[in-house]
């Protein structure tokens, strides 16, 4: 994937044509932004799933 870093154009693009997102870091607790952006992007539509590196590392040892 190329950066897209300051790139809102591309941004838009790929969130408009994703349905299914990934929130790494996400957490249970709603005082949280990782819960607060998670539950902003379930109203909008989006299936989301939330990741925690933590119980991933030896699965996922790159997060």
């Amino acid at each position: 994937m190329p950066n897209i870093k300051g790139d809102d154009g591309a941004l838009k693009t790929i969130l408009g044509n994703s349905k299914i997102i990934a929130v790494v870091g996400h957490s249970e607790k709603s005082s949280r932004a990782s819960y607060q952006v998670a539950k902003f992007l379930q109203a909008v539509g989006y299936r989301k799933f939330g990741l925690k590196p933590r119980r991933f590392t030896t699965a996922f040892p790159d997060l």
